[in-house]
This record gives structure tokens, C-alpha cells and sequence, in this order.
């Protein structure tokens, strides 16, 4: 009963979000493998979309995996809006382990080799999947100040996607905690080393503050107003914070 109840209730918010009941699995994948053969790019997106939908609900692994590997193509596909309908693919199945297939087009939007929009639908699934150990594709995002515009932003999307993590056990969360510490601990110095106005680490700094501590108090439960605060009570409480339950 309790399992049924919870099936209900996410095919209401699967309505609430998609506007309808995804299709049965066999009709959205012979949709898709009719667009997969075709040139219609936003046919092919809408099946993408579907597919991932249906395959959510599926209790059987083959599909499943059919739709994983359907995601894991339209990743290496020319348009760029399959593309990211793919990654938003991967958000909705919410596969365990599948970031692992994201994370050679995150690395080279971190490198500015794929549309912005590319990254950021990245950014947006690896929040929904919180694979064991991923944040730290997260926070590789944030290592390196460069005086772009797109990449602050795929950062500070990046920095606030850690708070997803907070779904994780106390063990896992206070890795998540204890890593992205160093981060912003590092981000602080190179800014404040020798800060200057309208350098490329001062613009850093400026736009990911805000949203690591956003992610420190979402993680810890705790209400930091600034770097600071964050460091303070890190450093008085992390171990009694790793060893709570």
C-alpha cells in the first residue's frame, strides 16, 4: 500500500510538472526510434523527453537501460538542443550511477567547448542524481577564476547545486561539507591575497559566496551569513557534526 500511495503521488507531480501521464514505455520508445532516424531536432527532443519520462516509471531494468543508452547518444549529438534534452533526460530517469555518463560534457563545458545552456542542463541532472562521490565534479567548477561570464555562472550553478546533496546520509553529507570548505577556503585566500577591484578572482569571489554558503547552511542546518561564519563553525563543530547520526 505504501508503495502504491507513493507511486500516486509522484504521477501527480509528473502531471503537475509535464501537463499529463507519461506514455506507456513501448509507445514512447517506438516514438523515439522513429525521431532517432529523422532530421526533426525538436521531434527528436520531445521523444527524448517522453522516453525519460516513461523509463522513470518502468520497474524493469532492460528499459531502463534502453533509456540510459537512447541519453547517452543524444549527449555526442550535433544539435545542441538534444543535447541538453538529453542531460534533462538523465534528471527525469534519475538513474543511480549515470552521472558518470554527464561528466565528459561537463568537463568540457567547464572548458567552454559546449553552449552554455549545454552546461547548465548538466549542472541541473547532477543535482538530481547526487551520485556517491560527485560533488566533486561540482566543485572542479569552482577552482579555477577566469574572467568569464558563462563560466561564473555555470560556477555559482554548480555552488548552489551542492545543496542537493543534502539528501545524502550524515557520513556522505559531511564529506560533501568537509570538501566544499576547502574549496571556499581557497577561493577566499586567492581573492583576498592581493584583491583587486574588478580582477577575474575578485569577480569570483563576489558572485560565489552568496550561493557556497547557501549550500554550507543547507548541508549543516546552520544559518552563516558569510565565508566567516561558514569557517567558524566548521572548524568547532566538523567533527561532532561527521560523528552525529
Amino acid at each position: 500500500m505504501r508503495s502504491a500511495l507513493l507511486t500516486c503521488l509522484f504521477c501527480g507531480s509528473l502531471v503537475a510538472q509535464e501537463g499529463t501521464l507519461p506514455k506507456p514505455f513501448a509507445e514512447a520508445r517506438r516514438e523515439y526510434e522513429a525521431a532517432a532516424g529523422g532530421k526533426d531536432h525538436e521531434r527528436l527532443v520531445r521523444t527524448l523527453a517522453e522516453l525519460a519520462r516513461s523509463g522513470l516509471l518502468s520497474d524493469k531494468k532492460p528499459e531502463k537501460r534502453f533509456v540510459q543508452g537512447a541519453l547517452k547518444r543524444s549527449l555526442k549529438h550535433a544539435d545542441p538542443r538534444v543535447r541538453i534534452a538529453a542531460a534533462r533526460g538523465y534528471a527525469k530517469l534519475r538513474l543511480p550511477g549515470t552521472s558518470s555518463d554527464l561528466r565528459p560534457i561537463l568537463r568540457l563545458a567547464a572548458q567552454g567547448r559546449q553552449p552554455h545552456a549545454v552546461g547548465l542542463a548538466v549542472v541541473e541532472a547532477w543535482g538530481e542524481l547526487t551520485d556517491p562521490g560527485s560533488h566533486k565534479d561540482l566543485l572542479a567548477l569552482l577552482r579555477k577564476p577566469v574572467d568569464d561570464k558563462e563560466r561564473r555562472a555555470l560556477a555559482v550553478a554548480a555552488a548552489c547545486t551542492l545543496s542537493c546533496y543534502r539528501a545524502l546520509d550524515r557520513p556522505a553529507r559531511a564529506k560533501v561539507v568537509g570538501d566544499l570548505m576547502q574549496v571556499f577556503d581557497w577561493l577566499y585566500a586567492v581573492a583576498h591575497r592581493r584583491a583587486k577591484e574588478g580582477s577575474a578572482d575578485t569577480k569570483w569571489w563576489n558572485d560565489l559566496e552568496k550561493p557556497l554558503v547557501g549550500a554550507f547552511n543547507t548541508l549543516t542546518g546552520q544559518n552563516a551569513a558569510d565565508h566567516y561564519e561558514c569557517h567558524e563553525w566548521w572548524q568547532a563543530n566538523r567533527r561532532e557534526f561527521k560523528s552525529a547520526k
